[in-house]
């Protein structure tokens, strides 16, 4: 298997990560977006309040809780100048074309190698050998859940962490970074060693 040398690789991951922090003022992680459309379904449609009916609704919580003559005498505060109507596509919308835009890439990336095939089966040959048949699936799906939840448990994954937080040298992400790089080599060396 050919693989880009690993300054290839790498410039190419800064720039994607470059290329979304410039494109949507937002840094790059694949497990927000996921917690996002999830909580979408989960919620409903989100409500959407411009600032004179915010501020209309704080005024009538004010006087509610102290009385009218407490937003008798406030005086408000005038609105800031409007900025410039720019497009601004619904995050929701945001969240499913940058999710299969992965699911996209990875598919074009296996055509283009030659090496695409559909099969249900698992190539690690020591896992293989620790289970198969249906203790394997569950296997994977246990692996797949603990990281979904050391991912909310760690406020971000792999490339919000790894890609992002390390690049700024976020303590949070550095920290996130070793444990979870070093957990999965103590795996690696703990499944050769049941091999």
């Amino acid at each position: 298997m050919d693989y880009l040398p690993f300054a290839v690789g790498g410039g190419l991951l800064a720039s994607v990560a470059l290329t979304h922090v410039l494109v949507l003022d937002r840094p790059i992680g694949v497990s927000g977006r996921i917690s996002a459309l999830v909580d979408r379904v989960r919620r409903g449609p989100e409500e959407v309040f411009d600032e004179a009916a915010m501020l209309e609704a704080m005024r009538a919580m004010t006087a509610e809780e102290f009385g009218d003559a407490a937003v008798e005498g406030a005086s408000p505060t005038p609105p800031p100048e409007p900025e410039p109507a720019r497009f601004q596509p619904s995050p929701t919308l945001v969240n499913m074309l940058f999710l299969s835009g992965i699911f996209l890439g990875g598919l074009v990336a296996s055509l283009l190698s030659g090496r695409f095939a559909l099969e249900p089966a698992v190539r690690g040959t020591v896992l293989q050998a620790i289970a198969s048949g249906p203790s394997l699936y569950a296997v994977l799906f246990g692996g797949g859940l603990l990281v979904g939840v050391g991912t909310r448990m760690s406020g971000g994954c792999t490339s919000g962490h790894g890609l992002v937080g390390v690049s700024n040298l976020q303590p949070g992400s550095l920290l996130a970074t070793a444990c979870f790089f070093g957990a999965g080599i103590a795996a690696s060396f703990g499944l050769e060693a049941l091999r």
